[in-house]
């Protein structure tokens, strides 16, 4: 499953920068890049995972939490990569330590990959068990899980539609209309004056 994918992912990140880091030719370095286009797989697999794991009315907050921590990383990550290798660079390693450094904390990416829970990290599970509880597809409107202001919303749209359609049932659409402008127009000319 997904939890798979992400640890091998990571994993090829580990192996990747630790190429880098000990590269002697030029041949370990265009080897290094081959390996790496399979560390790209972890984000969007990351994201499938955290997607499946909340309710359709979530998924903007987690794909922005998700995309927002992506972008931190993007900023943090060479900073604390130039910080290593500007403490490191004569040390016996040489300038390829940062690299290194990059590899182990993949590593713990994988450890922390490894220990996500089965239930969680496997669509096939998450989607079997929500097709399963499912059966009947519910009213989205009844669920527990709506926002307040959401269902706030729902219950005023729903008695403004009510008192439209009762007052076009008395009157033709044309006439309401013009009504509601005429109405709109002389309120606005009262309040002028006043």
């Amino acid at each position: 499953g997904e939890k798979r994918v992400v640890a091998l992912a990571f994993f090829c990140g580990a192996i990747d920068n630790a190429m880098y880091g000990l590269a002697k030719h030029k041949g370990t370095v265009y080897a290094a890049v081959a390996v790496a286009g399979l560390t790209g797989m972890a984000f969007p697999t990351i994201s499938a995972i955290k997607a499946n794991n909340v309710h359709e009315t979530e998924q903007g907050r987690i794909q922005g939490a998700l995309y927002s921590l992506q972008a931190l990383a993007a900023g943090l990550g060479p900073v604390a990569l130039k910080f290593v290798y500007s403490q490191t660079k004569d040390g016996p390693l040489g300038p390829g330590s940062m690299f290194l450094f990059a590899s182990g904390l993949y590593l713990v990416a994988v450890m922390i990959a490894c220990s996500l829970p089965s239930d969680k990290a496997n669509a096939r599970r998450c989607t079997t068990d929500s097709a399963s509880s499912n059966i009947h597809p519910t009213n989205p409107m009844e669920e527990e899980h709506i926002p307040a202001e959401l269902d706030e919303y729902i219950q005023l749209a729903s008695a403004s539609d009510t008192s439209s359609s009762a007052s076009l049932s008395s009157t033709s659409r044309e006439e309401d209309y013009y009504g509601s402008i005429d109405r709109t127009v002389q309120m606005d000319h009262q309040n002028r004056h006043r």
